[in-house]
């Protein structure tokens, strides 16, 4: 918190006697030794030497019977990030000429020149590194345990005068029919590799085949876009979890053909020349199955109606 110690000036026939009282540490945030002091670009604080104390101001200006000014005090937290200042614009004054003088040139950088590969490698390295370093708090950040069962979003924008509101959430039913799907998919397979161990096959070979092809190989995509998110440190949202998503609504898909039908359209291709023709069957969901598709699309476009007003920011 900022301190009774103010800041003020002193009389210019008084800066040798009280220059001690003067001197003031100029600390670059992120900096390093001998890095150059940039305005506007290198954030720093400007410590005292003697009180280790830092300047620090109020976010607001004092009113009217302060001529509104803008009122300098001291932070004995020197780390705290209200302390934080920047060089907006360098006033010369008219009697210190030499200013000019001590400027000189801008030192000239030279471009490394870089083919293609090593620019793209730079490239990527720069953003492994900029992303890891992304670990700092977030209200809306979420691990990745959360996802699948979509317990929380992301506000995007906020209106409170007109109570609108953009905010990332998806379709509750049409997640959690995904989290259903996976867990059937997992236990289909793991009863079925039990059950032949067994010397029994309650699923027939191509469709069995069809299974572990397609819709396995949907499962190990959303895993290889999902799994990888535990192993990371930095700041995580629910946006991350959307390509998995989107491989599991394969796996959703998947699960539903298996559930509905009976075979397989199979095969998948005309057989080439000297290949030999495999027996042909055709998968026939039934209209049952129709009719639970159409039934499940009622709760699916309720909640998307429901939802509607908050995620695209409509008055409501």
């Amino acid at each position: 918190m900022p301190t009774n110690q103010e800041v003020t000036t002193i009389a210019k026939e008084d800066a040798r006697s009280r220059y001690n009282e003067t001197l003031f540490t100029v600390d670059i945030i992120g900096g390093h030794s001998g890095q150059p002091w940039k305005s506007k670009a290198s954030h720093f604080r400007l410590v005292h030497v003697p009180t280790k104390v830092a300047v620090w101001t109020h976010p607001k200006a004092l009113p009217e019977w302060a001529f509104k000014q803008q009122e300098v005090n001291g932070n004995k937290n020197s780390e705290d990030r209200t302390a934080t200042w920047f060089v907006d614009d360098i006033v010369i004054p008219a009697e210190d000429t030499d200013l000019f003088n001590r400027e000189g040139k801008p030192e000239e950088k030279v471009v490394k020149p870089m083919n293609f590969l090593f620019k793209f490698a730079e490239l990527q390295l720069l953003s492994l590194q900029h992303n890891a370093g992304l670990t700092a708090s977030h209200p809306y950040a979420t691990g990745p345990i959360n996802w699948p069962f979509l317990l929380s979003g992301i506000s995007f924008w906020t209106q409170n005068e007109t109570r609108q509101q953009i905010y990332l959430i998806g379709n509750i039913v049409g997640w959690w029919t995904c989290v259903v799907a996976l867990s059937v998919f997992t236990g289909i397979i793991g009863a079925d590799l039990l059950a032949r161990r067994r010397g029994v096959q309650p699923i027939p070979d191509f469709v069995r085949n069809r299974l572990w092809n397609s819709t396995g190989f949907f499962f190990i995509a959303w895993a290889f876009h999902y799994f990888p998110f535990f192993l990371m440190s930095r700041q995580l949202f629910l946006h991350h979890y959307l390509p998995a998503h989107l491989c599991s609504v394969l796996v959703t898909g998947s699960i539903f053909n298996f559930i509905a039908g009976e075979s397989i359209n199979f095969p998948v291709s005309a057989p080439g020349p000297g290949m030999r023709r495999m027996p042909t069957t055709h998968s026939d969901v039934g209209v049952k199955a129709i009719i639970a598709a159409g039934i499940y699309m009622i709760p699916y476009l309720a909640m998307f109606i429901f939802m509607a007003p908050l995620t695209y920011g409509t008055p409501g």
